[in-house]
């Protein structure tokens, strides 16, 4: 049997945050220390796209699906879009990016792709990607299994000339909408997916937790998200029950 955590909060560098105060703290957030040094971390994919959205609403005020100036996280390894770069090997899943261009959108198979102009977060690399764009808010970490087959298989139908499978599989290797970079958006992400990276102010919202969730592998989530924060870290919506008294 686990005791819950007993987080002994401050007014310097932890902080409980109620839901009322989210927007306009991480606005201030933004303006302190740069959009790029602010996360929200999440415990489900669900919670992460609902707070993507909602900081795009109502902190960043955008009504695009992408604009310039969006953060994006790479869903999925993508050997594609690198190729063309030699001082990159390949985009890694959970790359941050920040788009520098829309340079168009559109649809193709059912799906909907944009192409962009993008730099990475970390390196000051530019490279010119096509995304898809179903993944954003999709709440599969990445596109679902039955989806990318529906994907293969519109793609396949534009190959049907192809005399063998090396010569098939070698235009498929090749074709942009097939390897099309998955993206999420970048301001919130699941735990997993921070992992190695830290920033100034981490916002961490655990949910409900349920006392069947108790265990070792919650400890190991919190304290992996706790320590994603090098300066500040607010407790969003916590109970009581987690606080440390006196």
């Amino acid at each position: 049997v686990f005791d819950l955590p007993q987080i002994r909060v401050n007014k310097l560098d932890v902080l409980r945050l109620q839901g009322e105060d989210l927007v306009d703290t991480i606005s201030a957030s933004y303006h302190q220390v740069g959009m790029d040094e602010c996360k929200i971390i999440c415990r489900s994919n669900k919670r992460a796209v609902l707070f993507n959205q909602g900081i795009r609403a109502r902190v960043l005020y955008k009504e695009d699906e992408l604009s310039s100036g969006d953060l994006l996280m790479v869903a999925k390894n993508n050997y594609f879009w690198s190729q063309a770069y030699k001082e990159i090997p390949f985009i890694a899943n959970g790359d941050l990016l920040e788009v520098l261009r829309v340079r168009r959108s559109m649809e193709m198979y059912g799906f909907h792709f944009a192409d962009l102009d993008v730099r990475f977060m970390d390196s000051d690399w530019e490279i010119s990607v096509r995304v898809l764009l179903d993944t954003l808010t999709a709440e599969a970490p990445a596109l679902d299994a039955a989806s990318q087959e529906r994907l293969y298989q519109a793609v396949l139908e534009d190959y049907a000339y192809c005399h063998n499978k090396k010569e098939l599989f070698e235009n498929l290797r090749k074709d942009p909408w097939l390897n099309a970079l998955q993206v999420k958006y970048g301001y919130a992400m699941t735990c997993h997916k921070s992992q190695g990276g830290q920033w100034k102010h981490i916002f961490l919202d655990q949910g409900y937790v349920q006392e069947d969730w108790m265990g070792l592998d919650y400890y190991r989530w919190l304290y992996t998200a706790i320590t994603r924060a090098t300066e500040k870290i607010y407790l969003v919506n916590f109970q009581d029950d987690f606080i440390a008294q006196g």
